[in-house]
């Protein structure tokens, strides 16, 4: 037998349904299709379908569409160019994906170690939560509640852990002329990674900063402001603390006052 048969066309058609959630096809046929899953090129060709239509999270039939489960398919058969057979197919679709599961328990409030997670191949029967399929996006995050052994590490499951907290003396980085100026402040706020937090200065008394968390106990400028609560955004993400003093006497010099 040369060339790939319908049966092949039907689980190359039915994979990249699934690819879009990062998994691969597993089918198991009517034994009343046997035969016609035997076709094969060069004499045939095959065009695979949903039986009404092309499959796009759409409706069909009044109903919401599945790749998995119970799926009805339509099989071109091709000679020379035409249609010489359409073939209806009932096929039975699971999904076989990687998936992230808890290695151990692990406490709530904890942050999620290498040796806490591990990616094994799981069968999906129908759309729902699949869960995380990279341990990388669950290492070094933290468990939001108590997650027991073999459980599916979902993303609701997790929350990012605090980079600085609160009260903690910070790394305050900002650029000048392009040359980069690294001080110390205290952190107002908690931060997680990118998050904008106030930061009080410590050179200047009176004056905080909204600045990004970018690292552990490190955080980059972008606001000012005074003793009188007043906001100065700066111009970018590393524009040097100016205290809002200076920044309304350059405003009044332009409208000349």
């Amino acid at each position: 037998m040369h060339g790939a048969t319908l049966r092949h066309a039907v689980m190359d058609y039915l994979n990249h349904q699934l690819a879009r959630y990062g998994g691969w096809a597993e089918a198991t046929f009517d034994r009343t299709s046997d035969q016609v899953l035997d076709l094969s090129g060069p004499t045939y060709s095959f065009a695979v379908r949903h039986r009404g239509g092309p499959l796009h999270g759409a409706k069909l039939a009044g109903r919401r569409t599945s790749p998995l489960g119970l799926t009805q398919l339509e099989v071109d058969v091709i000679a020379n160019g035409r249609v010489v057979q359409r073939v209806p197919l009932v096929v039975q679709v699971t999904m076989i994906r990687p998936t992230v599961v808890a290695r151990r328990a692990v406490n709530q409030g904890a942050t999620i170690g290498h040796s806490d997670v591990e990616l094994i191949s799981m069968s999906f029967a129908r759309l729902g939560q699949f869960g995380l399929g990279d341990p990388a996006r669950a290492i070094g995050q933290r468990a939001k509640r108590m997650i027991p052994l073999g459980t599916v590490i979902e993303p609701a499951m997790l929350e990012a852990v605090p980079l600085v907290v609160r009260g903690q003396i910070v790394t305050l980085e900002s650029v000048i002329g392009g040359i980069r100026v690294v001080t110390t402040g205290k952190a107002v706020q908690a931060g997680r990674l990118g998050e904008m937090i106030k930061v009080r200065s410590g050179e200047r008394k009176g004056v905080e900063f909204v600045a990004a968390v970018v690292g552990p106990g490190k955080v980059q400028v972008a606001t000012v402001r005074n003793e009188a609560n007043t906001w100065s955004a700066a111009n970018t993400w590393s524009a040097a603390p100016v205290p809002l003093r200076v920044t309304r006497s350059r405003l009044a010099m332009r409208n000349g006052r």
